[in-house]
C-alpha cells in the first residue's frame, strides 16, 4: 500500500469542515485520518457525511452497521456492543464517535476508507474506525461500515459536531 498525502485541514474551534477537492477518479481508494479531535461540549458526537455535488449538499443516502467495544477506567464496566442507534439507513450523518469527554487530556482519532468513489456504475462503499476517551471515562472504539447507495460520483465529505465545536487535524490520503 503506498499513501500519497493530497491534502491537510486543521480544525480549529469550527462546528463543521469539509474536503470538496482531491476526491476523484485519481485513486480507487482514499483514507482520511483524523486526529487530534477534541470538542467543546460533553457528550457530543462527531459525524460525517458525503456530497455528489462538490459540497453544495451532504445528504447521500447510505446504509451502515456499527459496532462498539468499551472499557472504562475503573475496569467494572466493559462490552462489545451491535449500535442501533449509530447504524443509518437514509441521508442523516453518519456517526465518527460519540460522547466526547472535554477533560484536557481526552481526544479521539479516526480512519475512514472510501472506495471507488468516483465509479458511477456501483454504490460507494466505506468502513470507519474511531477510537477515544468517552465521557466516562471510558477507552471507546466505534466501528461502523456501509455504503452511499448511489451510483453518482462522491467527491466530497463533511464533518460535523452534534453541538458546540471541534478541533484537530483531517489528512486526506490517496492509496495505491
Amino acid at each position: 500500500m503506498i499513501l500519497t498525502l493530497l491534502s491537510t485541514t486543521t480544525v480549529s474551534s469550527a462546528s463543521s469542515a469539509a474536503i470538496t477537492s482531491n476526491i476523484d477518479s485519481t485513486y480507487d481508494e482514499y483514507m482520511l485520518v483524523l486526529t487530534d479531535f477534541t470538542g467543546n461540549t460533553a457528550d457530543a458526537t462527531t459525524s460525517w457525511n458525503a456530497s455528489t455535488d462538490g459540497g453544495s449538499n451532504y445528504n447521500v443516502s447510505k446504509t451502515t452497521t456499527a459496532f462498539v467495544a468499551y472499557h472504562n477506567e475503573s475496569g467494572a464496566s466493559y462490552d462489545v456492543v451491535y449500535s442501533t442507534t449509530i447504524d443509518q439507513a437514509g441521508t442523516g450523518d453518519s456517526g465518527l464517535f460519540a460522547h466526547y469527554k472535554t477533560d484536557a487530556d481526552a481526544s479521539f482519532a479516526g480512519i475512514i476508507h472510501l472506495y471507488d468513489p468516483s465509479n458511477t456504475t456501483y454504490v460507494k462503499h466505506f468502513t470507519t474506525k474511531g477510537q477515544g476517551m468517552q465521557s466516562n471515562p471510558q477507552s471507546n472504539i466505534q466501528i461502523t461500515a456501509g455504503y452511499f447507495n448511489t451510483t453518482s460520483a462522491v467527491n466530497a465529505v463533511n464533518f460535523s459536531v452534534s453541538s458546540g465545536t471541534m478541533s484537530g487535524v483531517i489528512q486526506l490520503y490517496g492509496v495505491a
